[in-house]
């Protein structure tokens, strides 16, 4: 291949990344919110599938207990697990899960625990949330 040739294909590629890096960029971003998206949803459902273990498919009652408790637990269950070097009980956009009866948030959820993540606009209740319901019996 010529000195020319050469030239020609590097302009090309120069050309190009000067005329769609925005677009390249938004495509990077949105694989990025993408895969964070992916992640959370499951721990979400790790985590419904752990308090599952521990309470209902034990005959239990799901704990009564604040957003702060449902944090420690979170916390201590993943404790010993290798390769966990942040907070569990904080979502990949840096916002804590919130762990609450899902019958106050809705009428329409099933009885049990809801586990919300507020997804990537970090605002609880907008479209972008992420969330699984843990049936059962919410006790004292």
């Amino acid at each position: 291949m010529s000195g020319y040739m050469k030239i020609l294909i590097v302009c090309g590629i120069i050309f190009l990344a000067v005329k769609f890096h925005q677009q390249f960029i938004n495509y990077l971003v949105s694989s990025s919110d993408l895969t964070k998206r992916i992640m959370t949803k499951y721990e979400i459902d790790q985590l419904e599938h752990q308090i599952f273990l521990d309470f209902t498919a034990n005959n239990l009652p799901i704990p009564s207990k604040n957003e702060f408790q449902w944090r420690d637990y979170v916390r201590e269950k993943n404790k010993n697990k290798k390769n966990v070097s942040r907070d569990p009980s904080i979502d990949l956009w840096g916002i804590p899960y919130q762990i609450r009866p899902s019958s106050s948030v809705s009428l329409d959820l099933p009885a049990g625990l809801m586990i919300r993540s507020a997804g990537p606009d970090t605002t609880f209740y907008s479209d972008d949330d992420l969330y699984t319901v843990c049936k059962g019996t919410i006790g004292r």
